[in-house]
């Protein structure tokens, strides 16, 4: 079920003004030069959705995409002397990400969690956050391994939450779920090679498309998706 926020206002405006914005000064400026307009796209997409949530907006989800807004500015400013700030706000987002998309998991649906393709969609992204990690731990000490490894797990506790919603196929747009997800990993991935194994212009274009997109379609989610209960399904799917 969909609520009526797909008409375009000011702040749709707004949110793609600023990503080309930030994509193309991204083409063209050092990452530094991005620490101001890349947090206004955030800041941006946090005014769309209180503009079309109205009252009935989550503050926990607000806080998240805020706290996105920091990481963001702290990994353009200066993702080695920040690292440790870093991975803290980006587990606090994603854990808050998780506790908003907690009541979109149906109780009597859970058992999906233990269907095959989830098994190994989680194994599948657990071998790639593996590979991330290992591959960082040349380039950061062991504080800043603790850290990463509980971004990590925030990370897969998302990614889970995102598989059981998109699996249980109950609501028509848990494919803004699924793609936010994924650019999120690849979001991160490629952050970590640009800073750690060589930096490119093109890697930091295609973070910030990947990054924008990902919070887009995660806000589009919320905004447009309905709560379902289990006894909804009974009535509105059977």
């Amino acid at each position: 079920m969909q609520k009526n926020v797909t008409e375009i206002n000011v702040f749709d405006v707004m949110f793609f003004a600023l990503s080309t914005i930030a994509v193309v000064m991204s083409v063209f400026l050092p990452k530094q030069d991005l620490n101001i307009v890349v947090p206004l796209v955030i800041w941006s997409l946090i005014a769309l959705y209180l503009n079309k949530s109205k009252k009935k907006y989550n503050f926990l989800f607000v806080t998240a995409l805020f706290l996105s807004s920091i990481s963001s500015f702290l990994s353009i400013t200066n993702f080695n002397d920040f690292y440790i700030l870093i991975t803290t706000t980006t587990s606090l987002y994603l854990i808050g990400f998780s506790i908003v998309l907690k009541k979109y998991l149906l109780k009597g649906r859970l058992k999906t969690f233990l269907s095959l393709p989830v098994l190994i969609s989680v194994v599948s992204f657990g071998y790639l956050i593996y590979t991330i990690i290992k591959f960082m731990t040349d380039f950061i000490n062991n504080n800043e391994l603790f850290f990463t490894i509980i971004c990590a797990l925030a990370y897969v506790v998302y990614i889970v939450c995102i598989g059981v919603i998109y699996l249980n196929d109950v609501y028509e747009n848990r494919t803004l779920l699924l793609a936010s997800g994924i650019l999120l990993l690849i979001q991160i991935g490629l952050s970590a090679m640009n800073e750690f194994l060589f930096y490119t212009r093109t890697f930091t274009v295609i973070i910030l498309i990947a990054h924008f997109a990902s919070v887009y379609f995660l806000v589009l989610f919320i905004l447009k998706t309905k709560v379902l209960k289990d006894k909804d399904i009974k009535e509105q799917f059977i």
